[in-house]
């Protein structure tokens, strides 16, 4: 399995941006069709991610072998200017134009200066519980310009909490959202962090 950010690959066809589709949509299905979206406009969607994300191949991590991917990480960063708010925008229009802004402002995170935040991570069901995730995460570690790498996570979700834990992720303050609760069925979710130590900073410039 290779896992390095998209940047570093020469192509990135238009099967293997499919594939980063289907990922996305595996991995939120359940919030993207729970109150606001139908199947077809999940599916939809997904298709719009992974575009936008291959296009900030930058921020955009892939575990891979040759052009089959098995599982991605997404990251945003102040100093990225990642602007997914002008491309949803560009994309649709009308109430689902609204409906797709509100739901990724309900799971949308301002990372803070010095700090990366996950913005999603997701594994393939073939690849579930063979580390894949957790090499997913170690690159981003080792990667990390910032001082800090953060993400939000359902309290409920105790498996990648799990993961995250595993990987030196604390849980930093815990938070309850009503509107998150209408939008995605998911009223509690854990702030989780990692910071850079003064080994992972030498350890990176060896």
């Amino acid at each position: 399995m290779i896992v390095e950010t998209l940047s570093k690959r020469d192509m990135f066809s238009e099967d293997m941006r499919q594939q980063l589709s289907m990922l996305i949509l595996d991995g939120f299905e359940r919030k993207f069709t729970v109150k606001l979206f139908n199947v077809n406009v999940a599916k939809d969607i997904a298709k719009f991610l992974a575009r936008y994300v291959s296009e900030n191949n930058n921020q955009l991590i892939i575990a891979h072998q040759n052009t089959d991917i098995y599982g991605c990480l997404f990251y945003s960063s102040k100093e990225a200017g990642s602007s997914l708010y002008d491309a949803i925008k560009k994309f649709y229009s009308g109430t689902t134009r609204l409906k797709v802004i509100l739901f990724f402002l309900v799971l949308g995170y301002k990372p803070l200066s010095n700090e990366t935040y996950i913005e999603f991570l997701v594994v393939s069901n073939k690849c579930r519980r063979q580390g894949v995730g957790t090499q997913l995460i170690k690159y981003c570690q080792r990667q990390l310009l910032t001082k800090k790498l953060t993400l939000y996570v359902a309290a409920e979700n105790t498996r990648a909490i799990k993961l995250y834990q595993k990987n030196n992720f604390v849980v930093r303050k815990v938070q309850h959202s009503m509107l998150s609760r209408i939008c995605v069925n998911h009223e509690k979710w854990c702030f989780m962090v990692w910071e850079k130590s003064d080994e992972d900073c030498y350890d990176r410039n060896v």
